[in-house]
């Protein structure tokens, strides 16, 4: 949402603003690409022109989609899947993510993994301590109203 708020500020129409990509309905000139680069930057954001590290950005876009966001297991392999949603060869992929990223694809798939089990083991832990929690505050308060 900040993307698209701060395009339409600097007069832009955003098509689509999904993660990792934006669509205008006009070209834009280099002074525009300047202006919205230092706009982006300080929210954290940087404007990417280098294909190489496009299709980066899209390799981990679709893992990070594919760990967090979908429900459904992976019914091909990775490389089919990666394959399949970027329209490229895996070959041509793996090669271009680790010479940008500087580990391979399988590694950054393992890692999201990884950070998505950490991620619900804290979500299971903290939701047990709190029923943990409430069922003591019970047991108290109904041993503080029984007669």
């Amino acid at each position: 949402m900040v993307v698209k708020a701060e395009l339409e500020k600097l007069g832009f129409n955003p098509i689509s603003v999904e993660l990792g990509e934006v669509s205008l309905s006009e070209n834009i000139s280099a002074d525009d690409k300047i202006n919205i680069a230092q706009k982006l930057s300080h929210f954290g954001f940087e404007l990417l022109e280098d294909k190489k590290t496009q299709i980066a950005e899209q390799i981990k876009t679709t893992i990070i989609n594919l760990v967090h966001y979908t429900r459904e297991p992976l019914k091909i392999n990775l490389s089919s899947y990666l394959s399949k949603h970027l329209n490229l060869e895996y070959s041509t992929l793996s090669s271009i993510f680790s010479e940008i990223e500087n580990q391979t694809i399988e590694k950054y798939f393992i890692a999201q993994k990884n950070r998505e089990s950490q991620r619900n083991a804290y979500l299971w832990r903290t939701h047990f301590k709190r029923n943990c929690f409430s069922v003591k505050l019970q047991q108290r308060c109904a041993s503080l109203f029984s007669i």
